[in-house]
């Protein structure tokens, strides 16, 4: 509630929303905001039982020790394969962090265009990364014929 009234206040300042008699929609879609936000927080925190017993810290910092070399390999292909432009938005994104408004503003283009961009992007990465695993999990044509045909590999 605290963040939504402060929000609300600093938006006001500004002369947000132009029209006085839209205020109680415009602070129930800041309120609306702010619970996505906090539910996305809760989904980006990882409990620390998942993390070995007797892992030495200081051999790098907590990313380089959560993700596996193969994890890496498997994200940066992916990537590779996305299109100069979905990489670029991504980076824009996820390295600069910068919102989709602040990615139109510089690019030129609607914000909503650059929403559904990034969410395609995302698509197309996802795609990736999963047919990486699939591959890496996939049994070689000779395993895989002797299954079709019910013997065992």
């Amino acid at each position: 509630m605290q963040e939504t009234l402060a929000r609300a206040v600093v938006a006001i300042g500004k002369g947000r929303p132009h029209e006085p008699d839209k205020l109680p929609a415009f602070v129930a879609g800041i309120a609306r905001h702010v619970i996505t936000d906090m539910i996305r927080l809760r989904k980006r925190a990882v409990s620390l039982a998942i993390v070995p017993e007797g892992m030495n810290w200081s051999e790098g910092d907590a990313l380089d020790c959560l993700i596996s070399a193969a994890d890496r390999a498997a994200i940066r292909s992916a990537l590779n394969g996305l299109s100069p432009a979905d990489r670029d938005l991504l980076r824009l994104c996820y390295y600069e962090g910068l919102t989709p408004l602040e990615v139109a503003s510089r690019t030129g283009e609607p914000a909503e265009r650059i929403r559904k961009r990034k969410s395609r992007a995302l698509d197309r990465l996802r795609e990736a990364i999963n047919r990486g695993h699939d591959a890496a999990r996939a049994p070689t044509m000779n395993r895989g014929q002797n299954v079709l045909k019910g013997q065992s590999p």
